[in-house]
This record gives structure tokens, C-alpha cells and sequence, in this order.
């Protein structure tokens, strides 16, 4: 990897470690604030973050410009995959929970389990062409925000709502 993307390990690291710190520090800050906005809302936040973050990624090659993608990508994770766990349990009942929350995690095991294979081949098409390996990628979150904002409509209000937050 450190040859594709053309930086030493240590930036590459510095990036990781970005990702890291700001899960640590700012989810639960973001997700309070986030309260008292329908769920939906932020995933459709969160997935257009990573639009913007993965397409940030695809248009540059400079370290500085890859640490405002992972601050940008890192942002809609944060946004995101709260809002997205806590949308599966409000449309679960009580007894069912942890069903719902292990179907869920199951489909998420799916994705990282795949992605290595679909990003090592990604890897190898567009060597010396990032926007062809974060195109696709910030492709699909464009659809995921627009799923996202048909599901908003789709739902009852009270569904999509952070229930912690209103209390």
C-alpha cells in the first residue's frame, strides 16, 4: 500500500492514527449533538461526508490533502454509524433486538470481509489513477445517502429518532 499511494509508512500511519483519535474523542461529543436530528438525517449527513472525503482522496496525492479527506471520511463515520446502529433498534421490538442488531452486524461482517478482495483488485486496475480506486467507492455512498433519504420518507418519524436524546 505504501507504494500505491506514494507516501512512507509514517504518513500513512498519521492518517490512520487521525481516524483513530477523532473515533475516540469526537463520537460521543458528535452523537449528543446530533441528538435531536432524525436518524435518517444523519446517516444521509454521514454518507455524503464520505462522498466528499473519498472523492477529496481520488483528486489528490499531497499529504496534507489526504489528511483533510481522513478528517472528512472519519466525520461521516462518526455522523453515520451511530445513527445507523441506533435505526436498527428502533425498528426492533424489545425480544427481537438482538436479532436485528446481529443481522445487522452480520451484513457489516459481509462488507469488511469483502472489501479486501474488492479493493486489492480496485488496487491493482487503477494503479497511478486514485480517482478510479475512490470514485466507485464515493460513487456507492451517493447511493447509500440517496437510499437513506428515500428511507427517511418511507418511516415513521417516531422510528427515526434517537430516543436516548430526546429524553
Amino acid at each position: 500500500m505504501v507504494e500505491w499511494a506514494r507516501h512512507t509508512q509514517i504518513e500513512l500511519g498519521v492518517l490512520y492514527m487521525l481516524n483513530g483519535l477523532m473515533v475516540v474523542f469526537l463520537q460521543f461529543p458528535v452523537v449528543r449533538l446530533l441528538a435531536p436530528f432524525r436518524l435518517t438525517t444523519a446517516m444521509v449527513a454521514g454518507s455524503l461526508l464520505y462522498v466528499v472525503g473519498y472523492t477529496m482522496m481520488g483528486l489528490g496525492s499531497s499529504f496534507a490533502l489526504l489528511a483533510a479527506a481522513m478528517f472528512v471520511v472519519t466525520s461521516g463515520e462518526i455522523v453515520s454509524a451511530p445513527a445507523s446502529m441506533n435505526l436498527v433498534a428502533n425498528f426492533s421490538s424489545d425480544r427481537l433486538r438482538g436479532r436485528y442488531m446481529g443481522v445487522y452486524g452480520l451484513f457489516n461482517s459481509f462488507g469488511w470481509s469483502i472489501g479486501p478482495l474488492v479493493g486489492g483488485v480496485l488496487i491493482d486496475v487503477a494503479m497511478g489513477r486514485p480517482l478510479l480506486l475512490w470514485g466507485p467507492i464515493a460513487g456507492l455512498m451517493l447511493l447509500a445517502a440517496l437510499g437513506y433519504w428515500d428511507l427517511r420518507r418511507r418511516i415513521d418519524p417516531a422510528t427515526d429518532q434517537n430516543k436516548e436524546g430526546v429524553t
